[in-house]
């Protein structure tokens, strides 16, 4: 971009802190989006592994999925 060529454990490091750091600030953020706020999310994760109705809607939803796939592929 610069016209220098970064030495290749400089960007091993820094791919690494970023790595490091995005778990880090995923941790907490999953605990408060997901755990917590279980009561408000559309669907709950006790439904799509129990629920007959959710089975059926994401069998109908992957069957679109593939024919817009097929569509796109031709």
């Amino acid at each position: 971009m610069w016209g220098m060529v970064p030495p290749y454990l400089q960007v091993v490091v820094l791919c690494y802190l970023g790595a490091v750091l995005g778990l880090a600030a995923m941790i907490p953020l999953r605990r408060l989006l997901i755990v917590q706020a279980h009561d408000e999310l559309r669907i709950p994760r006790h439904r799509l592994r129990r629920g007959a109705r959710a089975t059926t809607s994401a069998s109908g939803a992957s069957t679109w999925i593939f024919r817009g796939m097929a569509v796109g592929a031709a």
